[in-house]
């Protein structure tokens, strides 16, 4: 007998479900939550349905051949507002990109609501003088003196995240990396010598002590909704490393 196995990890509770390849019956349990060690809560559901199925959790967990596992976790962040203090750095003459009031509701036009306040608030936006035409032509070239001030000004402020969206031409997104404008300020920023996250909005992401290519392109996105999408991942990221999958899969390893 082996078995299918899904989790998801709410804010209260953790929920999972199980169905074996000899039944199509599907079995579900429910326990807390349990904050910092998440597994531990994990566990305790798949004790209940271990118990449902009358062996132990070692040998549910050793007859597993699938584990899925998802969590709210981001999104309840996002919610409650526990977000990581987060900059965002984009082109001088457009600070205001993350609080634009277009889209994201069903009535666009209807002001009278009340607009949700952005990610990352206006007064951790910073505005890097530099600027490319919409045919991929450097314009203004990129002031690194401008952008090593700000990153010393980020650490001041004890900032956690940085999101980066400077304006760039669809033209590029053929190239295999991120404009050098943008690259650049990856490189002053990380040259801080402090812990920090860090999204660029064209195609790298990349983190302290290490740089990659995420591959992410979105050029047909309009320039608010690309930015905040952008930013969503920086001011969750810092606090959502404790929801690492991989920590759950080695723990649940050890137990089988």
């Amino acid at each position: 007998m082996t078995y299918r196995i899904a989790v998801n990890t709410g804010g209260t509770f953790s929920d999972v479900g199980l169905t074996g390849d000899l039944t199509h019956d599907l079995l579900i349990a429910k326990a807390l939550t349990t904050g910092e060690r998440v597994f531990t809560g994990i566990a305790a559901a798949l004790t209940q349905l271990a118990e449902q199925l009358d062996i132990t959790l070692r040998t549910l967990l050793g007859q597993a051949t699938i584990f899925t596992y998802g969590t709210t976790f981001s999104t309840n962040a996002i919610i409650t507002n526990d977000i990581a203090k987060t900059a965002f750095l984009t082109t001088a003459g457009h600070p205001d990109t993350l609080v634009l009031r277009e889209g994201g509701k069903l009535n666009p036009f209807d002001f009278r609501g009340r607009y949700p306040e952005p990610y990352i608030p206006r007064r951790l936006t910073f505005e890097i003088p530099e600027r490319v035409s919409s045919e991929g032509e450097i314009i203004q070239k990129l002031d690194e003196a401008a952008v090593t001030t700000i990153a010393a000004t980020l650490r001041r402020h004890g900032v956690e995240a940085v999101a980066v969206g400077l304006l760039w031409s669809t033209r590029l997104c053929s190239q295999a990396v991120a404009p050098r404008s943008d690259r650049r300020v990856v490189h002053h920023v990380l040259n801080l010598g402090h812990q920090i996250v860090l999204k660029l909005a064209f195609a790298a992401a990349a983190r302290m002590g290490s740089q990659h290519d995420s591959g992410e392109r979105d050029p047909d996105r309009r320039l608010r909704v690309r930015h905040t999408a952008d930013a969503l991942h920086p001011v969750v990221e810092p606090k959502d490393r404790r929801y690492d999958p991989s920590r759950y899969f080695a723990e649940s390893r050890r137990i089988a």
